[in-house]
């Protein structure tokens, strides 16, 4: 209305500004004046609509694709844990280094632990010892067995009563028994020791955390001086080499088999594709989506751990059908279109489906505008003018 209303004063300014003319402009001039101020007036409101970005929906080849998110990560990989508690004395590595089987991770500084086994080394020592000394009773067999030689030689001449020299063999034999006995016992004490320093030997070890596999740090998780749990985790170790996770919903991972290939794009190299070959499928789901492992066929030198990006199997083809860009597809299954200046809101029917391209079953017509970018920005009704998508 408001424009309107200046429309219809457009010829009193025009006399205002000729006023001071005695003649009145022929009616010719006035219709071409008026004419320009319409078109100035049309061109400036034009300019002052909101620009939409809009694609042309036109017939092509429609691709049917298994669409999924992807995230780079290490072939495998795993978690390395404390196996004892402690304060961390060292901590030898640092993310994204390379590290090989055996290399020390870090060190757990535990002074319990080492006076018990400063102590255990002693009780060995000591045992030992007392071992290679002998039986207690050692000395007295010697003696005794030296008795029985004399006795004996007496007996044999008639000297001593065989009571006696029977009384004095049992000894003899008695004697040998709890020299016997005492090493066992000895034996037994030196054993125990000796496990009981292992046992000790082994808990220090366990105070040195070393890598059980070679590859690259890709975190760590603990500093030098914090106290570690046992079981706390203190690093995460990769293999060298990565491969493609892909994300896949339920209702496609059925049409996906191993040795399918596919158009992986990664976020961190914009406009390049990368193929990929599917070689394994996870059979455990999560919240309705599945695991699928692609393998890069040319990866670049530069792969690493946690990029992220999106992919494509592709799994049929349909020619000569109306085809537009995914993006312009809202939630719902709508799309806005430009139709005479003016954002109209239309719903569709989806069929083949990728990551750049969707077929339009129905809704939509050869040529029609439809809009790409910013949807949330425009509503049904809305005059805009219109900037065709270079993409």
């Amino acid at each position: 209305m408001m424009i309107l209303n200046k429309i219809k004063s457009l010829p009193n300014l025009i006399q205002q500004r000729f006023g001071k003319s005695t003649h009145r402009l022929p009616i010719s001039s006035s219709w071409i004046i008026l004419g320009g101020g319409l078109l100035v007036l049309g061109i400036v409101l034009y300019f002052s609509r909101p620009e939409a970005e809009i694609s042309i929906a036109k017939r092509g080849k429609a691709v049917s694709a298994v669409y999924g998110t992807v995230n780079t990560e290490p072939v495998t990989q795993v978690i390395v844990r404390s196996r004892i508690s402690g304060l961390l004395n060292a901590v030898n590595v640092r993310p994204g280094q390379e590290i090989k089987k055996g290399d020390m991770i870090a060190e757990i500084l535990d002074e319990t632990v080492k006076r018990q086994m400063d102590a255990a080394k002693t009780e060995l020592e000591q045992v030992k010892a007392k071992k290679e000394i002998g039986s207690p009773s050692q000395a007295a067999l010697k003696s005794k067995e030296s008795e029985i030689l004399r006795l004996k030689r007496l007996f044999d001449a008639g000297n001593i009563s065989s009571l006696e020299f029977e009384r004095t063999q049992n000894e003899l034999d008695g004697l040998r028994n709890n020299v016997k006995t005492e090493m066992i016992t000895l034996e037994s004490e030196v054993n125990i020791a000796e496990q009981k320093y292992k046992d000790i030997f082994e808990q220090v070890g366990q105070l040195r955390v070393n890598s059980p596999v070679s590859g690259q740090v890709l975190d760590v998780y603990c500093n030098i001086g914090e106290y570690v749990n046992t079981q706390a985790q203190i690093v995460r170790i990769g293999s060298t080499l990565n491969q493609i996770v892909a994300q896949v919903s339920e209702e496609d991972i059925g049409k996906l088999k191993v040795g399918m290939k596919a158009v992986i794009q990664l976020y961190p190299f914009a406009g390049e594709s990368f193929l990929g070959t599917l070689v394994e499928t996870l059979p455990q789901g999560d919240n309705q989506n599945y695991k699928v492992m692609f393998k890069l066929e040319n990866p670049p030198s530069n792969l690493l751990p946690g990029m992220t990006g999106e992919m494509n199997v592709v799994i049929g083809e349909r020619n000569d059908t109306i085809i537009i860009p995914t993006k312009a597809i809202r939630r719902g299954n709508k799309v806005l279109i430009v139709r005479r200046g003016t954002v109209e809101e239309v719903s569709v029917e989806i069929g083949f489906k990728s990551l750049e391209k969707s077929e339009i079953k129905s809704g939509l017509f050869d040529g029609d505008q439809v809009v790409v970018s910013d949807q949330d920005k425009f509503k049904s009704g809305s005059w805009v003018r219109t900037r065709l998508s270079k993409l």
